[in-house]
């Protein structure tokens, strides 16, 4: 979904043994404010369209916005801050997971049933 609208450099961190908080860590960078906000509202509307979940919270604007819909968070950033705030070194022993390519949303590729929120990122464990 994020790639839909030009987001760049997915990275999907499987979190879930390492973190209390969420499950999946989406990054995705965006290369304008108007973008940032582009991405997370085009994310927002298609998990209520396709599988009518919603945001926990939504924060920030411009070069970092965080969508928290609970298994997933996913982090919007422009270039500078992606790279300042640098999340995939910070979770660089957690696991990664492919990223189908932009027009492919593969759900889980073992057959089993993902949790609805897992198919924001495309994929799931």
């Amino acid at each position: 979904m994020a790639q839909d609208r030009k987001g760049q450099n997915l990275t999907i961190i499987d979190v879930g043994n390492e973190s209390t908080y969420t499950d999946f860590l989406v990054i995705v960078t965006a290369y304008s404010e108007r973008m940032t906000n582009a991405i997370a509202d085009s994310v927002i509307d298609d998990m209520k369209k396709a599988h009518d979940v919603r945001p926990l919270s939504r924060e920030g604007d411009g070069t970092w916005i965080l969508v928290d819909f609970g298994d997933v968070v996913l982090h919007v950033f422009q270039e500078d801050a992606r790279a300042y705030y640098d999340l995939d070194r910070l979770w660089t022993d957690a696991p990664r997971v492919p990223v189908p390519p932009p027009a492919q949303h593969v759900l889980d590729p073992a057959g089993g049933s993902p949790p609805s929120t897992a198919r924001l990122v495309g994929n799931s464990r």
